[in-house]
C-alpha cells in the first residue's frame, strides 16, 4: 500500500484548538485509595476540531512525534509506537490499512505529563451501501513529575475522538475494563463487510499490546457511545510512575461524508 505524500510544512490540521487548560477538579476518588472520601484533582485538557480543511502530520513530522516520544519518556514506554510496517513510516500499531492522517498533542498539569496521537487507516472494507470503514488507533503515555518535596500521581487520561459529520462509531477496543497489573495486555479488533464492488467478504484487523503497569485501562463510559458516535479510550487509577494506553475504534462513513470529528485530550493528577 502506498502511503500519502502530504507537504512537509508545519502541521494545519487544527481548525480549532483549545490550548491546554488548566484547573482543579474535585471528584469521587474511586480509583484512590481513599475510595469512600472526595478529593480534589489537577486537570488538563487540550480539544481541537479535525474537518475538511484540516491536514494530518506529514512524515518528517509523524517521525519527530515519535523521536520526541522516546526522548521524553524512553524506549520501553513507547516500543508500540515506533514500529515501521512499511517504507520506514513509524506507526503506533498492526493494521492492515494505510495510515492516512494522525493528530498529536501534548498535555500537562503540576504533577504529571502526558502525550497523545490518533492515528487514522483507510481500510478496504465496504458496506452494502458503499460506505468505508476506517480503523482509528488512540495512543497515550503519561508519566509523573517531581515537585520538590512531592511525586505526582496519574489518576487517569483519556483520548476521545466525537464523529460530527455523517459517520457512523462502530466497534471499540478495549470494550471493557482491563486490570492486570504488571502484564501485557493484547488488543485486537476485526471489522468485517464487503469488498468495494460487493463481490465478496473482506475483513480488516488492527492490533497492539500494552502492558499495564498499575490499575486500568478501558474507555470512559460518559464519552463512549454509538448514539454519539464518540469513543474514549482511558487509563484510570492512582500511580506514581508512567504508563502507556491505547485503544481502537471503527468508523463507518459514506462516500459523501467528509472526515469531521472533535477531540480531546485529557490528563488529571494529584499529589502524593
Amino acid at each position: 500500500m502506498t502511503k500519502r505524500n502530504k507537504d512537509s510544512n508545519r502541521r494545519t490540521f487544527m481548525k480549532r484548538v483549545g490550548a491546554a487548560s488548566l484547573g482543579a477538579v474535585t471528584i469521587p476518588a474511586t480509583a484512590a485509595a481513599d475510595s469512600n472520601s472526595e478529593r480534589e484533582y489537577n486537570v488538563a485538557r487540550q480539544t481541537g476540531t479535525f474537518d475538511a480543511s484540516s491536514s494530518g502530520l506529514s512524515r518528517s513530522e509523524r517521525r519527530d512525534f515519535v523521536e520526541k516520544m522516546e526522548q521524553r519518556h524512553g524506549k520501553e514506554a513507547t516500543a508500540n509506537l515506533v514500529a515501521e510496517p512499511e517504507s520506514n513510516f513509524s506507526a503506533s500499531a498492526d493494521v492492515d490499512g494505510t495510515l492516512v492522517d494522525s493528530v498529536d498533542g501534548h498535555v500537562e498539569t503540576n504533577e504529571a505529563t502526558s502525550d497523545h496521537i490518533i492515528d487514522i487507516y483507510k481500510t478496504d472494507v465496504y458496506t452494502s451501501s458503499g460506505a468505508r470503514r476506517y480503523i482509528y488507533h488512540h495512543w497515550s503515555t503519561a508519566s509523573s513529575t517531581s515537585g520538590g518535596l512531592y511525586e505526582g500521581n496519574l489518576v487517569s487520561f483519556t483520548n476521545h475522538v466525537k464523529h460530527t459529520d455523517y459517520s457512523d462509531r462502530k466497534q471499540i477496543k478495549p470494550a471493557s475494563s482491563i486490570s492486570r497489573n504488571g502484564t501485557d495486555v493484547d488488543l485486537s479488533l476485526t471489522t468485517t463487510a464487503q469488498n468495494k464492488t460487493g463481490t465478496g467478504e473482506v475483513s480488516a484487523s488492527a492490533s497492539t499490546t500494552v502492558t499495564v503497569l498499575e490499575d486500568t485501562i478501558g474507555y470512559d463510559p460518559n464519552r463512549t457511545s454509538t448514539t454519539t458516535d464518540e469513543y474514549a479510550a482511558q487509563w484510570s487509577g492512582n500511580y506514581e510512575g508512567q504508563q502507556e494506553l491505547s485503544g481502537f475504534h471503527v468508523e463507518q462513513r459514506p462516500s459523501y461524508g467528509i472526515r469531521e470529528f472533535d477531540y480531546t485530550f485529557e490528563l488529571v493528577s494529584d499529589a502524593f
